[in-house]
């Protein structure tokens, strides 16, 4: 039986094992063999194994922190590691099939790939960011303004009450109308949420999901887009 067929035949745990091994060798840039996490990659995404899915997404989540902590635009981001390093992973989740698994030759070319999710994560939520920065409160002194100007501030205020209110017919519940309006509008972290809310949700991680799956719900909204940027 070749090494390739032994891999292929290991049980779950053991594979695990030997993930965790070679991934110890990795991380400490000794001689190691990449061929087992490869494995557990694919028995992941091709095999649909959530137990291989949770068991990388733990042991690649110092390394993936690591990258997020390096990307240029987290420092100004004001969010925590977690969100970016979920976001990651739940990125590449949602991106990868079976017939695209059979593009990457090998577990070099999947970490690249999760490294480019971290990239995109990072600057979305920086893009969502400064749009969120255009919506906050206008500064003193609007009532000098001329006439032209005026005309703008009540254009931008009607706008925002637009949005915001395409936003709330778009959530499902309270805890998501929670979330938003915590984060968004009283400027809360997922972890601050909870020390506030710890009779709603079951832990911060809860909070980070359902934030995260918001988020991505409105990204792929086109008549919210539209709201977003009406003139493209």
């Amino acid at each position: 039986m070749s090494t390739r067929d032994t891999i292929h035949s290991l049980s779950l745990d053991g594979l695990t094992q030997h993930c965790a091994e070679e991934s110890d060798h990795f991380f400490h840039r000794r001689d190691n063999d990449p061929r087992y996490c490869f494995e557990l990659f694919r028995r992941a995404v091709v095999e649909h194994n959530q137990r291989a899915w949770t068991f990388l997404c733990e042991n690649y989540r110092p390394l993936v922190s690591g990258w997020v902590r390096r990307n240029r635009a987290f420092a100004a981001a004001g969010e925590e590691i977690d969100y970016f390093v979920n976001g990651a992973f739940a990125k590449m989740w949602s991106a990868m099939s079976a017939e695209k698994f059979d593009s990457f030759p090998d577990l070099k070319s999947l970490l690249r790939y999760l490294q480019l999710c971290v990239g995109s994560v990072v600057t979305d939520y920086a893009r969502s960011t400064e749009y969120y920065e255009m919506l906050e409160d206008l500064p003193p002194g609007v009532e000098e303004a001329t006439d032209v100007q005026v005309e703008d501030v009540a254009l931008e205020r009607t706008q925002r009450n637009v949005f915001w209110q395409a936003v709330g017919q778009r959530l499902n519940d309270d805890k998501e109308r929670m979330v938003l309006h915590y984060s968004y509008v009283v400027g809360f972290k997922p972890s601050q949420i909870y020390e506030e809310k710890q009779d709603l949700f079951e832990d911060v991680r809860e909070i980070y999901r359902i934030k995260e799956n918001v988020l991505a719900r409105l990204r792929r909204d086109s008549e919210l887009q539209e709201l977003l940027m009406p003139n493209v």
